[in-house]
């Protein structure tokens, strides 16, 4: 199946930014691959995803793809680490997060709170895989230095890439959970940009791997 979605841009910037997360959903062909954690360049409208290198056995170390995330956040703090001066791709303004994980498709009516617990505790016992309308996705999330949050994702089996551009003054769309504040941490650290608070985590209807 086709999804098809409109998508809020709210400059040129943010397109670019969406359309580079995007790119990276869909050239990633190879299922069941490591997590990937990658610095987001700009120089004018051209936008560079560069990898930062961490092996499959240092996730697995921290005790999984989130707890990772949020472990390598608290490195990044204890050393100090800063990416403030341009450079060859341009200067750092977002940090993305590349993973696979599982999440349910068609989502529940959210009429049916019965079923939207069901999956929240399936989601939060690691068993979302054993529900019989799960789907594993492929997904790349961003914050950028001005609080903006971008999505891409790709359903297996399905065509197409949905993508999501989510203000940070918007109460209604603004992201919230483990890999965004993760994520909002590292651009803090490494550009010194003051972000917003998330609001409350939401419904978990997904599960990363």
């Amino acid at each position: 199946p086709v999804e098809r979605r409109p998508v809020m841009i709210h400059s040129q910037l943010n397109k670019a930014i969406s359309h580079a997360l995007a790119d990276m959903v869909e050239r990633s062909q190879v299922w069941d691959a490591d997590p990937e954690l990658l610095r987001v360049y700009v120089a004018g409208r051209v936008v560079t995803m560069v990898p930062v290198q961490v092996p499959r056995l240092q996730w697995e170390a921290f005790g999984g793809t989130a707890a990772g995330l949020e472990r390598i956040a608290e490195v990044m703090a204890m050393c100090g680490i800063t990416d403030r001066e341009p450079t060859e791709h341009g200067t750092l303004h977002a940090v993305a997060f590349l993973h696979e994980g599982w999440t349910v498709w068609p989502e529940p009516s959210m009429n049916d709170h019965h079923a939207w617990r069901r999956v929240q505790k399936m989601a939060a016992d690691h068993r979302l895989y054993q529900h019989p309308d799960a789907v594993e996705v492929r997904a790349c999330v961003a914050v950028d230095r001005d609080g903006w949050t971008y999505q891409a994702e790709h359903k297996r089996g399905h065509i197409g890439v949905v993508r999501r551009v989510m203000a940070p003054d918007d109460p209604e769309t603004k992201a919230a959970g483990i890999v965004v504040e993760a994520l909002d941490r590292m651009v803090t650290l490494l550009t010194g940009a003051a972000l917003g608070p998330r609001p409350d985590a939401r419904v978990q209807t997904g599960e990363m791997n």
